[in-house]
């Protein structure tokens, strides 16, 4: 079994069984099975999450768990503040975030990036633009997602690659899929940073690559469930 599902359902099977003792000892005895919300994004991270799902192992393992989809990590996260969501697949940065605003969360499991090819990260430039290596994103507008860990990935790829900061335009576009298709439009943006599989189909589609973060020198990017 997968890594990671092995640890998700580890600690789903954890706190399920808390819960069970939690209500044995209540006045009621109310023995309702709680069903766990697990947010995620359509990328690779969050495969083993649909894989199980489908496969229906949660209940081979006696836990209720709905996968919930978002289109942005910005909307995911207003949902675990919200108290929406028991648990998701997300970031160290998001993380941290909803630490510090104070919702109580904990890392259970690495995703993916324990080795720098898991977890792709691409910066691809639009297939009618002639950006094709990073000092080119000099004066170029980049869709990002801000406070996420695509946000802190371009502060080092700028970094290491030796891109004037001041001189790349970010722009704010959390929605991986209308990203997706404004990068490839090329009208408004000239680049955009996107995880698996959308930056696989967008160089599909004809999307040159800038930046491939498996290439660095440094494993940037991981992924975690809390």
């Amino acid at each position: 079994m997968n890594r990671v599902l092995r640890f998700v359902l580890a600690a789903v099977l954890a706190c399920s069984a808390l819960m069970l003792t939690a209500c044995q000892g209540s006045p009621s005895g109310s023995n309702d099975k709680k069903t766990y919300k697990i947010g995620v994004l359509r990328i690779d991270d969050s495969l083993p999450l649909y894989t199980a799902e489908t496969e229906k192992l949660f209940a081979k393992h006696g836990v209720d768990v709905q996968v919930i989809e978002f289109s942005s990590a910005a909307d995911q996260q207003k949902a675990m503040e919200a108290g929406e969501l028991d648990g998701m697949m997300t970031d160290m940065i998001v993380t941290a975030l909803l630490k510090k605003a104070g919702t109580d969360v904990r890392v259970v499991a690495m995703a993916l990036g324990a080795v720098p090819q898991e977890g792709r990260f691409l910066v691809v430039s639009s297939p009618n633009s002639s950006i094709t290596t990073p000092q080119q994103l000099a004066g170029a507008s980049v869709a990002i997602s801000e406070n996420t860990m695509m946000d802190y990935l371009m502060n080092q790829y700028e970094q290491e690659l030796g891109i004037p900061a001041a001189e790349v335009h970010t722009v704010q576009m959390p929605n991986l899929a209308l990203r997706t298709e404004a990068v490839l439009a090329g009208k408004d943006i000239q680049a955009a940073i996107l995880p698996d599989p959308l930056a696989a189909y967008a160089v599909q589609q004809g999307a040159h690559v800038v930046i491939d973060d498996t290439k660095l020198q440094k494993n940037y990017s991981q992924s975690v469930v809390v």
